[in-house]
């Protein structure tokens, strides 16, 4: 009997139903061929392989999204995005636009300084990393935010939304969000022998042409820098907090 084909269907109806975006997702599923690295494994993208490759603990926490508890998605979800950005760069660079994106990035990351206090040297592997990083931030960030809007409104209904502890954590939802999508600085580069590599991180910010091309074509204009563009989100705050005499519903 053959083994059943993986796919990230599954993965991606819940990450929509969520509100995530899923255009490219689905664009990555159908080129290339989803293998596991079993349990501790890693999770990576194996270009020459044509492979997408998921650790068995990434498969099981994003098999089946939700807000419930144990609420241990973020980190599959993180390795998705991050692995599929890599993946569709990949499928779409002979396109005029994701060629000139990626010449662009890696000159942008030429002389980079790194946190050890040396100047990067392999562009290509802190672009792909820097603009993998920043789509797979936030797609956990924005995933995070509906997790804690989702226990506000489960401890609203059972009356249990009292007391300043509560409040002022609500309060940090909008402020919390923004933060998160206002982080620039991703990406890496290893160095060191074969047998001892180590990942050392950049302190310089993507570009403009990174940040606009990720948000627009991979995130697909779904994932705001503002709380407030959200709409499923911004709708679900005024609805806890007017429900509150004299409760200011700003962010």
């Amino acid at each position: 009997m053959a083994a059943k084909k993986l796919s990230l269907q599954s993965f991606i109806k819940g990450a929509r139903l969520h509100g995530l975006p899923t255009k490219f997702l689905q664009r990555v599923d159908g080129k290339y061929e989803l293998k596991s690295s079993g349990p501790g494994g890693e999770d990576l993208f194996r270009p020459f392989l044509g492979q997408l490759v998921l650790s068995a603990e990434t498969a099981e926490r994003t098999s089946s999204l939700s807000f419930e508890p144990p609420m241990n998605e973020a980190g599959g979800i993180q390795a998705i995005y991050h692995e599929a950005t890599h993946a569709f760069l990949a499928m779409m660079k002979q396109q005029p636009d994701v060629a000139a994106l990626i010449r662009e990035g890696e000159r942008h990351y030429k002389k980079a300084p790194l946190t050890d206090k040396s100047k990067g040297g392999d562009t290509e592997r802190l672009f792909q990393e820097a603009i993998s990083e920043y789509v797979a931030h936030r797609a956990v960030a924005f995933w995070q935010a509906g997790e804690q809007l989702f226990l506000a409104e489960k401890a609203h209904k059972a009356g249990k939304a009292s007391g300043r502890a509560f409040w002022d954590n609500f309060r940090r939802i909008p402020r919390n969000y923004e933060q998160a999508m206002g982080q620039r600085v991703f990406g890496y580069q290893n160095k060191g022998w074969p047998w001892a590599r180590s990942q050392v991180e950049t302190t310089k910010a993507i570009s403009g042409k990174m940040k606009d091309f990720a948000d627009r074509v991979i995130l697909e204009g779904a994932i705001p820098d503002q709380f407030a563009r959200v709409k499923r989100y911004a709708d679900s705050y005024k609805g806890i907090c007017r429900s509150v005499p004299g409760f200011i519903c700003e962010f």
